[in-house]
């Protein structure tokens, strides 16, 4: 289920917002009421949350800043950091203080790069293969008081903004399918949307992309989690006065994740930094 936000709270620090819902009545929130709908508040203790972020280049001190404001705010327990534009020695330098586990994918040149970063007092993460594209781990919980013996298989994606580099990826998630059994989660950038209300301004969306896109989710067996927040996720940022908005940032989750966690909720982070949102999963926001 979708929820459109209008939101301004940063700006305006008593404004409010509007939470659309097409099966239900509009509802208007207070600014605070507005921030817990958003999970700005850390309310609960024992929430368990990831965060995914293309972030658009991680090599200067404005990422940083923002990343550990994410961090203080949210307290996630793993966060998906894409398009990091770092790699060698520099990438592992900057990863390192962050989190004190992470599994780094190269970025090659300046294109691509990722970050699994987590809490290793929180989750356990064994990541079993990567891609120029994706890294894929089994997570496990501990010590969780709402959350335990519940293991899942976790696919972090950037995929690539050509076609047919992306489409390598829709095939690689398609040869996984085979081998996943139990719960199962895919989330990143998708660099495409699946509907034209997906995207605003610019050109259509483009069939043979969107067949390929729903063929590997429907191959994967995903389910789409929903969210709360702004209905796009990316906006771009040129000049011309164009104004394009799309939404390419997602969590997927196959019908047994679902099971496991049922309450599981999406927030669209307001945009910082990069031209894309973060994007949160709260695994059990009651």
């Amino acid at each position: 289920m979708e929820y459109e936000v209008t939101m301004i709270l940063y700006h305006f620090p008593n404004a409010q917002m509007v939470v659309e819902n097409p099966y239900q009545n509009t509802k208007t929130l207070s600014h605070n009421a507005a921030k817990e709908t958003l999970g700005l508040h850390n309310t609960d203790f024992w929430s368990m949350k990831l965060i995914a972020w293309n972030c658009c280049g991680a090599a200067n001190q404005s990422f940083m800043r923002h990343f550990r404001d994410l961090k203080n705010t949210h307290s996630p327990v793993m966060m998906l950091i894409l398009e990091t534009k770092l790699a060698g020695d520099r990438a592992r330098d900057s990863a390192s203080n962050l989190y004190s586990s992470y599994h780094i994918v190269d970025a090659e040149g300046y294109a691509g790069g990722l970050w699994l970063l987590w809490d290793r007092n929180q989750i356990s993460v064994e990541v079993v293969s990567t891609s120029n594209q994706a890294i894929h781990a089994i997570v496990k919980v501990r010590n969780h008081p709402t959350i335990s013996n519940v293991d899942w298989f976790f696919s972090g994606i950037y995929g690539r903004p050509q076609f047919d580099i992306r489409s390598l990826l829709w095939q690689e998630l398609t040869n996984l399918a085979e081998y996943v059994f139990g719960p199962w989660i895919i989330s990143g950038d998708f660099n495409d949307v699946l509907l034209q209300t997906k995207k605003f301004g610019g050109l259509p969306v483009n069939q043979t992309r969107i067949q390929a896109y729903s063929s590997c989710m429907n191959a994967c067996n995903m389910m789409d989690l929903g969210f709360v927040g702004g209905r796009f996720t990316w906006v771009n940022m040129q000049s011309d006065g164009q104004i394009i908005r799309e939404h390419l940032d997602r969590f997927w989750g196959n019908p047994e994740w679902r099971t496991s966690f049922p309450e599981a909720t999406v927030f669209h982070l307001p945009r910082v930094h990069s031209d894309h949102n973060p994007i949160l999963l709260n695994l059990n926001p009651s």
